[in-house]
């Protein structure tokens, strides 16, 4: 790693205080000028109770939870209409989406599966509402925001967020390959998005895809050590996907599909005789960020009325 990104490296670590006590609840810290790696406090406990404590005991804090409470009220202005099997229930957008980040509201949902919504009139159109596809993604993550910042949401084990170019293949599919991106990395596996209704289909098709993600920018960027090439190359034979909303209820269905892949589902592909698995290369990656982060949380506890403790690597 040259010494302009080590610079690089620590720097962003210095900016976690600012980050932390003065950035607005949505926004992240980039860990790169490439725009490769990305954190959201609410991405890792520590982090998490850092922000809780600055909402607890400073007006500072206060005012920013403060702002983003009268942001989502706005909502409650929007009317929905939820329609089960005997009856349509007539409320708002705040309340809608209020309740269904509740664990007993999610459980009845899933029990039942045939709740619909609409945000247009009781007339419809109508959406599953387990589809997601409902949802603006920035008005979802400012409510979990404000739930972890309100006690009200178990807290995330740490991952980092990333935007790795990349593509996957199908067996027998008519076009050679469909682009993709990886958006996040977890100690237990990866999240990737499509833009594609092509790749939906194949996702429903299909029980096996391969996958070629790049990883050269941030091998040298992040001083990462593989024994991979340019690409990290792999096959997936077991997957769970799921479709994303898009803002206004004048959209239509989102073409955009997220798939989350564990690491034991990863199966290495042969690359210039190295069988390194996913999990060995990003896993050091995640464990450098966790501490760095982490020691830094330390210090800015140690002057907080409230100290925080720093919970063990997910």
């Amino acid at each position: 790693m040259s010494t302009k990104d080590v610079d690089n490296y620590y720097n962003h670590l210095i900016d976690l205080n600012s980050y932390l006590k003065g950035s607005a609840f949505h926004e992240v810290l980039k860990l790169d000028d490439l725009g490769l790696l990305s954190f959201h406090w609410a991405d890792c406990q520590t982090t998490c109770l850092l922000e809780r404590a600055e909402v607890m005991n400073s007006e500072r804090g206060r005012a920013r939870l403060s702002w983003l409470d009268h942001n989502l009220k706005k909502l409650k202005e929007i009317p929905t209409w939820l329609r089960g099997p005997m009856s349509t229930l007539h409320s708002n957008l705040y309340d809608t989406y209020d309740n269904f980040l509740e664990m007993p509201f999610r459980h009845a949902l899933d029990a039942g599966k045939d709740v619909l919504i609409s945000t247009v009139g009781e007339a419809g159109p109508y959406l599953p509402l387990m589809s997601h596809r409902w949802q603006d993604k920035k008005v979802f993550k400012d409510f979990v925001s404000k739930k972890i910042l309100t006690k009200n949401m178990p807290l995330r084990h740490f991952r980092l967020r990333a935007n790795l170019q990349g593509v996957v293949y199908f067996q027998g599919a008519d076009i050679d390959a469909f682009p993709l991106t990886l958006v996040q990395m977890m100690s237990s596996g990866c999240l990737f998005r499509w833009n594609s209704p092509i790749i939906y289909s194949k996702l429903v098709e299909e029980r096996l895809a391969s996958f070629q993600i790049n990883i050269q920018d941030l091998k040298e960027v992040h001083g990462l050590r593989t024994k991979s090439a340019e690409n990290l190359n792999f096959c997936v034979h077991n997957y769970k996907f799921f479709r994303s909303g898009v803002s206004g209820p004048q959209h239509g269905p989102s073409n955009e599909i997220f798939l989350f892949v564990r690491y034991k589902d990863m199966h290495p592909i042969g690359r210039g005789g190295s069988m390194e698995s996913v999990e060995e290369v990003f896993k050091p990656l995640l464990e450098k960020y966790f501490h760095e982060i982490s020691k830094v949380c330390i210090e800015l506890s140690a002057g907080s009325a409230a100290p925080i403790l720093v919970p063990a690597a997910a």
